[in-house]
């Protein structure tokens, strides 16, 4: 697979393994994150030149009208020491705010830019990038057809020297058919075909990128077919159509995933993502977490106050955040200086309402706690918000108030939390003079 001349190596690592054709030896064949950017699809496997394993893990942008801020070389560099990944997603909407088969040809010309920064700083850094044609309330992707063909163009006309770069030509297809997706595949894969032989490319899948047991694989050797899960919503049923799909010789990348629900909020659910990652691991799949951003919901994966984009503090990092990248740099225990241990207990904080009220500013608060840890007789959870507040109502706990620190605790009907056991229905109602946000947690 050296259609594109010389390949650049990049050797960060001893590569471990052998060349197999057997089931049984693959199996056996440790795969490397190591970036070798010359790839291709054997059988359900990525492999390099080497014919080893190749595993890319990485995170995927939020979209990149949003968060332009973070395509940049320092946030990256970053995050490929903190969370040691070697790729990232940039994530293109092609409907939503600013998205570009809406937007006019300045924000076309923005758009482009920003894809080109990130495929300019991930080569300089030796990561993979996968550019993300982003279709999401458009559904059917035959309804940018067009667009997308001229797109996929003139990205592959640019980038055919660039062997890290990866295309996924449709996100997450919905209330549409394989049909409509293949359709839609088989004009926009020779276009890019036509420009650059061998490049990886991803087709999302039917409902929201979920039916990946009942394609049928397109023909074309390098395409791999995404299939999406939120670890909240999509358990064990989902994870069946994984399995059917490999059983079936179809080769996945998991080009999105999140630990929350997958309106990308909600609760965090780390046993269901290690369960999620741990097949993913056995099986040799590629997987990219959503999203880099301080957006306030759980699946961004810094704090909602932290504007910085270099120079990372554990403190900057979400609950999801320092999970997602304890599992992904492989540590056994992450010295926090955030006061919540993500690695024994999960504390999780949600705004679900607000208001105004004789000119106060009213929030509705829960708090839930996930016990990874052994059991506890008794506990105390401490919420450190960004300014000063009072309570005005509160239900299934006691508390008091330091500075800006409510401490929470229990009841003497719910004092007592067993291992993997989780706490819920611990609410109340903040009354302050500004919109509050919570700045630390911790149990104890």
């Amino acid at each position: 697979m050296l259609k594109k001349g010389m390949c650049f190596l990049l050797i960060v690592g001893m590569l471990i393994g052998c060349q197999s054709s057997s089931q049984e030896e693959v199996n056996n064949h440790e795969e490397t994150t190591t970036v070798s950017y010359q790839l291709h699809v054997d059988q359900t496997y990525i492999k390099n030149e080497q014919n080893e394993i190749v595993q890319l893990k990485g995170l995927s942008t939020h979209g990149l009208s949003w968060y332009p801020q973070y395509v940049n070389k320092e946030t990256f560099e970053n995050l490929k020491k903190d969370f040691q990944i070697n790729t990232i997603r940039l994530a293109m909407y092609t409907q939503e705010d600013n998205g570009y088969c809406i937007g006019d040809e300045n924000n076309r010309e923005k758009l482009k830019k920003l894809i080109d920064q990130g495929v300019q700083y991930t080569e300089e850094l030796g990561m993979y990038v996968i550019i993300d044609w982003h279709i999401l309330s458009d559904g059917n992707p035959l309804s940018y057809k067009e667009e997308a063909k001229a797109f996929f163009n003139e990205m592959s006309q640019k980038y055919n020297q660039k062997d890290h770069v990866l295309y996924e030509i449709c996100n997450e297809p919905n209330n549409t058919s394989w049909q409509d997706i293949e359709n839609y595949a088989k004009e926009v894969i020779p276009i890019i075909r036509k420009n650059d032989q061998d490049a990886l490319i991803i087709v999302g899948t039917p409902t929201w990128s979920q039916d990946v047991d009942s394609i049928k694989p397109l023909d074309d050797d390098n395409t791999l077919y995404a299939l999406h899960f939120y670890a909240d919503t999509h358990r064990d049923q989902l994870r069946e159509k994984l399995k059917t799909a490999l059983k079936n010789h179809i080769p996945i990348f998991v080009s999105e995933f999140g630990m929350c629900d997958a309106r990308g909020n909600g609760d965090i659910n780390s046993e269901e993502t290690r369960t999620w990652l741990e097949l993913l691991d056995e099986n040799h799949i590629s997987y990219i977490a959503w999203n880099i951003s301080h957006k306030d919901e759980t699946s961004a994966i810094f704090q909602s106050d932290c504007t910085k984009t270099k120079d990372f503090l554990e403190s900057d990092y979400s609950d999801s955040g320092n999970w997602l990248r304890q599992y992904f740099s492989g540590q056994k225990q992450i010295n926090q200086e955030k006061t919540t241990d993500s690695t024994q207990v999960l504390v999780n904080t949600k705004r679900t309402n607000q208001w105004m009220e004789n000119q106060n500013h009213m929030e509705q608060w829960e708090v839930s706690l996930k016990n990874n840890n052994e059991v506890k007789d008794y506990w105390t959870i401490k919420v450190t918000f960004d300014h000063s507040f009072e309570v005005s109502q509160y239900w299934n706990f006691d508390y008091q108030i330091d500075n800006q620190t409510l401490i929470i605790k229990p009841k003497d009907y719910n004092q007592h939390i067993g291992e993997n056991e989780t706490l819920k229905d611990l609410g109340m109602i903040l009354k302050s003079d500004q919109e509050l946000k919570v700045i630390k947690t911790s149990f104890e």
